[in-house]
């Protein structure tokens, strides 16, 4: 006898499948068919027969007969299993027209007779995610299923939702997914997957915080223990992130765990040091995975590879790629193509050639980012016959350079000012903006109206959406070939054209205008985008107020400049400068001082500090100390300070100018008290010290003797040693002995012993007292200068001298002379 299984097939082979196929299941025929009769004859099918059944009707398109079936199936308590519901699920995406409303969707379900389980809602998400791939609907389908049946998924089902969210980069509704789900009664949840992917998909967008911070999260939580694929997501995370001494931390806890590291988490760890600039560090991690018995893969000698020829160290990844030979392991498209950029980071476009030969050889198609790096750096080069060359050679060879590539040939031609060139490459191309852009840039630099003509004729045929970069040039453009129509059109059209107006297009529209002599218009614009933009940059005033001095509208200008310092904008120092010398060329030095009254009442102390900086150092520039001190004493009012710059600016232009000694005494004082002694500050205050005409006692000796020692310290001997010469000649009561000593050991270690000798005389004549230090100091650099004959001369004086000698004394004679003769010169050093 027959079992039923074998009965079911002899009755499913006894209809052919043509037959089969193209009966319409008439009603009778129907009845013959179902399940019920099969049963009453004996028979009860297995489930693996019913699947089979059912994938045929779905393969031969006859949903509703394979939705009928399933629903006998259920009402003949014939239990599914996963695939019987993937089959139905199937039919079901398919019968239903391509409506995503999940509402309908359940009510579609029910005119089936097909009772929602968790078996269906399982299949129905997975089917969504995988072969729609649109994860929203699936999210909406489970919500419908939650909200009327209260069933919950798999956490195999959850798991695939998460990750086609992942997947999309729709990373917001991922974590929602999860902390709905890790909320409900759902347990055994796929936790170091889920994390997995999450983290990957933030990594992915670019957001690696957030990723790092989930992680930290979810671990909080304590319901799962990080495995090597959590591990090797979070370490990629943060070696993107560069926080290279956290992924080595988290490395150091995975060996403690006692969890082997693979292959791909070296390859993260690998890259996190490459990309940070430790290349050897790089290697070391490579050197251990060697050593720990892992094989490494093409993924690992790539990162090494990019590693180097970023670098530019392209002749060290040879080792590398012979061992990769030995290994058996053949490049891939990204290996190449690093290889190739470091060729033409040194220029060595043969070798790169070569390499990039190696593509067809070894069967790899490009993705045209090898052909962009090797036509934009023989541009950058110079080659740019070397590059038009290659781009034929790829076009005879049936390749299609991409928009970048030919970008890449047409800056590099432009550049070079062959516009022209450019412009008959790009015939025929599929243009993008950057294409355009840079076409008329080039023609506004040649100043060839024709080709900006041509070009826009182009732009308005190709039908394309210009970006915002793109309109600025071309209203560039237009205004300088003299069409102010069309650059006023363009720039009325752009809120139909869906742009918005930003700084740089009302700066051209501005410039426009005012080499047109229409500084009117120029000023109403300015108000337009004041109106728009309420919070404009500094940069649109600087330009504007640049733009209105020139064209002689200095009242407007001043207007716009007070309004600038109104809205808290420190104006920058070429605008400044340019109001200033117009101010005084109309007004003289009493015009810069009424500029500056205008805003001295602002409450901003650090904005109007800066713009008096600007004027005091343009008033001390065009010698009016008097106005600047003015100018200076209206800040010191307020409580308000100028820079170091300015104050030795203000202090050079009182003395040159010979102001009165009290007024010019003061402002010293002041400079000293506020910045101390530096520089310039410095130099001026000694030569006060040194005049004449100085009151005794005004600067204190102390202060000549602590700026002389600041000198000595930064090394600016001379200037030291001018001081000191001068208070010998000056007949000055401070005691020199100290800061002789210092200026002459400088002298000496900067290899001046001429002037450390005639400073040693005139000591010598003033009846300076020489103390062993200086002597010491001078016996040091006559041995490191060679003069090993004056050393001993010194030598010998010293010791028919009252100067008690120490073993510093003797030591730079005895090192040298050893250094040359090592025995003769010890005894000799010793005697």
């Amino acid at each position: 006898m027959k079992s039923p299984s074998q009965f079911f097939h002899r009755f499913l082979s006894s209809t052919s499948s043509t037959s089969f196929l193209t009966t319409n299941f008439s009603k009778p025929i129907a009845k013959r068919l179902t399940i019920q009769n099969l049963i009453k004859r004996g028979v009860t099918p297995s489930i693996s027969d019913l699947n089979r059944y059912l994938s045929f009707l779905l393969r031969s398109e006859r949903l509703k007969l394979c939705l009928s079936l399933f629903s006998q199936i259920i009402s003949n308590s014939i239990t599914p299993n996963p695939k019987s519901n993937g089959f139905v699920a199937c039919a079901l995406l398919k019968s239903c027209g391509g409506s995503k409303d999940s509402e309908n969707f359940i009510s579609y379900l029910g005119n089936f007779g097909i009772k929602a389980d968790d078996g269906i809602l399982n299949a129905l998400v997975d089917k969504v995610c995988v072969l729609e791939k649109d994860p929203d609907w699936a999210f909406g389908l489970l919500q419908e299923f939650v909200k009327n049946y209260e069933l919950l998924p798999s956490r195999n089902t959850l798991s695939t939702l998460t990750s086609a969210f992942c997947y999309s980069c729709e990373m917001d509704t991922a974590v929602k997914v999860f902390e709905v789900m890790s909320a409900s009664k759902i347990e055994c949840l796929n936790w170091n997957y889920v994390c997995s992917m999450l983290i990957s998909g933030y990594s992915k967008i670019g957001k690696l915080e957030l990723g790092i911070r989930f992680y930290e999260r979810v671990k909080k939580l304590g319901r799962f223990s990080p495995n090597l694929v959590t591990y090797t997501a979070l370490a990629d995370a943060l070696c993107k992130d560069g926080r290279i001494e956290e992924a080595s931390y988290l490395v150091s806890e995975m060996e403690e765990k006692g969890i082997v590291l693979d292959p791909v988490l070296y390859s993260s760890l690998i890259s996190g040091y490459i990309r940070k600039g430790l290349l050897m560090d790089g290697l070391m991690k490579y050197c251990e995975m060697i050593k720990n018995g892992l094989s490494p893969d093409v993924v690992n000698y790539t990162n090494i590879i990019e590693g180097f020829c970023k670098e530019g160290s392209v002749e060290k990844v040879f080792g590398f790629l012979n061992e990769m030979t030995r290994r058996n392991i053949i490049p891939n498209l990204v290996t190449l193509t690093a290889l190739i950029g470091g060729f033409c980071k040194r220029g060595r476009f043969k070798e790169a050639l070569q390499v990039y030969y190696k593509f067809e050889e070894l069967g790899i198609s490009s993705d045209n980012f090898a052909e962009t790096i090797l036509i934009d750096s023989m541009c950058k080069n110079g080659d740019l016959d070397m590059a038009v060359g290659f781009l034929r050679e790829m076009k005879n060879k049936g390749i299609k350079p991409g928009t970048v590539t030919y970008n890449a040939l047409i800056n590099g031609l432009c550049k070079a000012g062959r516009t022209n060139e450019a412009s008959e490459v790009a015939q025929g191309l599929v243009a993008d903006n950057f294409t355009y852009t840079t076409l008329l840039h080039g023609f506004l630099k040649e100043r060839d109206e024709r080709g900006i003509i041509e070009i826009k004729k182009r732009l308005e045929i190709s039908n394309l959406s210009m970006d915002i970069v793109t309109c600025n040039m071309l209203i560039k453009a237009l205004f300088a070939i003299g069409k102010v129509g069309d650059a006023c059109n363009l720039f009325d059209e752009m809120l139909e054209r869906d742009l918005v107006a930003d700084s740089v297009t009302y700066c051209t529209m501005i410039d426009g205008y005012c080499k047109n002599g229409e500084s009117n218009k120029a000023v109403d614009l300015f108000k337009q985008c004041r109106e728009s933009s309420p919070h404009l940059s500094s940069a649109c005033h600087n330009f504007i107020i640049r733009r209105l001095i020139k064209a002689g509208r200095l009242d407007m200008a001043v207007h716009i400049f007070v309004d600038l310092v109104n809205e808290l904008l420190v104006p920058d120092s070429c605008t400044s400068f340019k109001l200033f010398l117009a101010q005084f060329e109309e007004s003289g030095a009493e015009g810069v001082l009424k500029l500056v009254r205008e805003i001295e009442n602002f409450e901003n102390g650090a904005v109007l500090s800066s713009i008096c900086d600007y004027g005091i150092n343009f008033l001390s520039w065009k010698k009016c100390p008097n106005e600047a001190l003015k100018m200076y004493l209206s800040l010191h009012k307020r409580g308000l300070r100028i820079t170091c710059k300015t104050s030795n600016m203000l202090l050079k232009s009182l003395i040159q100018n010979r102001i009165e000694e009290c007024t010019t005494l003061c402002f010293l004082c002041e400079c000293i008290k506020l910045h101390g002694i530096f520089d310039i500050t410095t130099l001026n205050l000694l030569s006060l010290r040194s005049s004449r005409s100085m009151s005794q006692g005004v600067i204190s000796d102390g202060l000549v003797r602590e700026a002389v020692l600041k000198l000595v310290k930064e090394a600016k001997i001379n200037d030291a040693c001018n001081i000191v010469e001068k208070e010998n000649k000056n007949g000055t009561s401070i005691d020199l002995s100290i800061i002789c000593t210092s200026v002459i050991d400088g002298l000496c270690k900067a290899g001046s012993i001429e002037k450390a000798l005639d400073l040693c005389e005139s000591m010598r004549e003033r009846g300076i007292c020489s103390n062993v230090e200086l002597y010491n100091s001078i016996l040091n650099g006559l041995c490191n200068q060679g003069c090993f004959v004056e050393a001993f001369r010194v030598l010998d004086a010293l010791e028919r001298s009252d100067v008690q000698l120490t073993v510093y004394t003797l030591y730079p004679c005895n090192s040298c002379f050893m250094q040359r003769r090592p025995f003769e010169g010890c005894k000799q050093g010793v005697r």
